[in-house]
């Protein structure tokens, strides 16, 4: 890891980078150590190339999940590590591609497309909550840093190509992408603020609350990847909205905590230096596995992930968004005069927080146990009664939602209808697919006043969606 910084030498200051090496998330994270508090631009690359073979000469080679180079400094200890990648740096024959790009890197300078201006202080409710959260003073005077919030990370192709006309139109194209999912305008005059909002909200890009509790980190979690255990997305997706409702309400700081989700314990989705973190578990309640979340709390995203959250327990998927309520309320009353969220996990302690999540445990241990007998029938054949008449889809999935919210079971995932000629001598039936958690992949077919669901084919994951 580099991070820019000055140094004076001989009166004059000079360019370069503190280097850092063995640092990394993952299921075990590890603190980044200080190789170099100055590395000068024309030594990265060979230090890099130097750190890379030190690497493959003495990394691990037998277990796969130990080949990481944080293992390695850890195992070796710094000071060993340096030693033996200096050594390595010494033996490497020069190589001119190390310097080449250096002069044309120092001649890159950004510049705006804009003067400078001064914001004007009239404008919409809109705008101003926005220009409060999404928007922050640049170093230069008279230019602002505007976030362009995106829910999930998620945008359209025609949303892509509208927020690259709106760059060009009010910078010179000084757009970035960041690491909390979000996309970054820098060079944007003051006075601009107010017509570049109009243009974003044109094009579906005007969300609030970037860098706030709203904005939630989520990975993809199980709905594109393999190793996903719970849903990242369908978790922050459902945080996202029920804060959304309540953030003109909230507390500044409870409204500037961070919170980050990963589908499984890699940390794709940065959990451990969150304020509130989360990361996908299964548990076995009642003889049934149940898609959970581990609450990681008081992780630090400041100082370049400072230091890491502590697990304090695991919460079943439905329940993290009254835990996080919970949390957030006993921060605002319990905290100290100016104690952060790191602080103050920190003098409560691991075993008082825990105490926030029993409650949630038990209720859902009776839910499933009272589900029990629905679970069983619906394992061969479930049949529930539907009112006389035309055939309604609408109706038909409402009414088997209710049947199945009354026993706690959710209804997980309802695919695009089919018509089909199946399962009835009456033409055409209606045929859906539909997944139920613990009782697997249900065929869902209209025969009369019967909504009948077969179960096609037990489920080899856990469910991809919280209920």
């Amino acid at each position: 890891g580099l991070v820019a910084v000055n140094r004076d030498e001989n009166g004059k200051e000079r360019r370069g980078f503190e280097m850092h090496v063995g640092g990394g998330l993952g299921a075990v994270p590890y603190q980044a150590k200080l190789f170099d508090s100055f590395v000068p631009p024309e030594e990265v690359l060979p230090l890099a190339q130097a750190i890379a073979r030190v690497f493959a000469r003495h990394g691990e080679k037998k277990n796969r999940n130990r080949a990481r180079l944080k293992f390695l400094v850890h195992d070796l200890g710094v000071e060993k590590f340096r030693e033996l990648v200096l050594e390595e740096r010494r033996s490497l024959p020069p190589d001119p591609r190390w310097t080449e790009y250096v002069a044309d890197a120092e001649q890159s300078q950004e510049e705006p497309l804009r003067p400078a201006g001064e914001l004007s202080r009239d404008g919409s409710e809109g705008f101003r909550r926005w220009q409060k959260t999404n928007t922050r003073p640049q170093k230069q005077a008279g230019y602002a840093v505007v976030t362009v919030a995106l829910p999930l990370g998620d945008i359209t192709a025609h949303q892509l190509r509208s927020l690259a006309d709106i760059v060009r139109r009010f910078t010179k194209e000084t757009l970035r992408t960041t690491v909390e999912q979000n996309v970054v305008i820098r060079w944007v005059s003051q006075s601009d603020l107010p017509e570049l909002y109009r243009a974003l909200q044109a094009a579906g890009l005007d969300d609030p609350d970037a860098g706030t509790i709203v904005d939630i980190t989520a990975c993809p979690g199980t709905d594109t990847c393999k190793l996903g255990i719970s849903s990242s997305r369908g978790l922050a997706a459902e945080l996202r909205k029920r804060l959304a409702e309540t953030s003109f309400q909230r507390d500044e700081a409870v409204q500037n905590l961070h919170i980050k989700i990963s589908g499984c314990f890699n940390s794709c989705g940065q959990h451990h230096v969150a304020d509130l973190g989360f990361y996908g578990v299964s548990r076995k309640m009642s003889g049934y596995t149940v898609p959970h979340f581990q609450v990681v709390l008081g992780g630090e995203w400041g100082h370049n992930g400072g230091s890491y959250g502590l697990p304090v327990a695991a919460v079943p998927s439905k329940n993290i968004p009254e835990v996080v309520a919970r949390l957030s309320g006993r921060y605002l009353a319990d905290r100290q005069q100016g104690e952060n969220f790191k602080d103050f996990v920190k003098r409560i302690g691991k075993v008082e927080l825990k105490k926030e999540r029993v409650p949630l445990a038990v209720v859902v241990e009776s839910a499933i146990e009272t589900s029990r007998p629905l679970i069983e029938a619906a394992r061969h054949q479930l049949h529930v009664e539907l009112p006389s008449g035309p055939l309604n889809l609408h109706a038909d999935v409402t009414r088997l939602r209710e049947v199945l919210d009354r026993r706690h079971v959710p209804l997980i995932h309802v695919n695009h209808r089919h018509i089909v000629e199946k399962h009835t001598n009456k033409r055409p039936a209606t045929l859906d697919f539909i997944r139920v958690p613990h009782v697997g992949r249900l065929v869902r077919a209209r025969v009369g006043r019967h909504l009948i669901i077969e179960r096609t084919r037990a489920m080899q994951h856990v469910p991809r969606l919280i209920g």
